[in-house]
């Protein structure tokens, strides 16, 4: 704990851990597809992965777009912005 405040315990950084893990997947395999195709049984094999990979990487995009978007709500940003003070009562 630093500065007596809780660390990873938002939904941003969990998001980000996911999101990390599934773009390093998502590099591993396509790096296997494009240098070592052997692995998947051949070129023609490798290719047809590639419409799976494709699609992992559009679901990937959705999954950075929701992390930076729950970065709005963390308990950093709401403080360092002073977006607490909208919410309290005048």
């Amino acid at each position: 704990v630093q500065n007596g405040l809780a660390h990873f315990h938002s939904v941003h950084a969990y998001l980000g851990v996911a999101a990390s893990v599934w773009q390093l997947l998502q590099v591993l395999v396509g790096l296997t597809m494009w240098a070592t195709p052997a692995l998947y049984g051949g070129d023609a094999n490798a290719r047809s992965v590639w419409k799976y990979h494709r699609a992992s990487g559009y679901g990937l995009l959705l999954l950075y777009a929701a992390t930076v978007l729950s970065a709005t709500q963390t308990d950093f940003v709401i403080a360092a912005l002073g977006l607490d003070r909208l919410y309290t009562p005048v």
